[in-house]
């Protein structure tokens, strides 16, 4: 179970929109697993996402050799985001 609480900007800005980097997204999730001692074989965020305040930006990772879904919920329109719980 992966959870954080520390806000993270994992954004890229342009033409007026702001969206959610994918590589920062997956590199915030690999550091919160080793955090918790875990281990990340793989991770795949979406790309594109734009980064509206209350949204879900959901991921995909192998963790310990289980595969699950890991949500990180957009904070604000800046993209700040936290690890929440599946």
């Amino acid at each position: 179970m992966l959870t954080a609480v520390a806000l993270v900007a994992v954004v890229v800005a342009g033409c007026g929109t702001t969206v959610i980097e994918s590589s920062k997204a997956t590199s915030l999730l690999r550091t919160t697993a080793q955090g918790f001692g875990a281990s990340a074989q793989s991770i795949s965020c979406p790309s594109g996402v734009e980064a509206k305040a209350g949204k879900t930006y959901t991921c995909t990772a192998t963790i310990n050799g289980q595969k699950r879904t890991v949500n990180l919920r957009i904070t604000n329109s800046s993209g700040f985001v936290e690890v929440t719980n599946p």
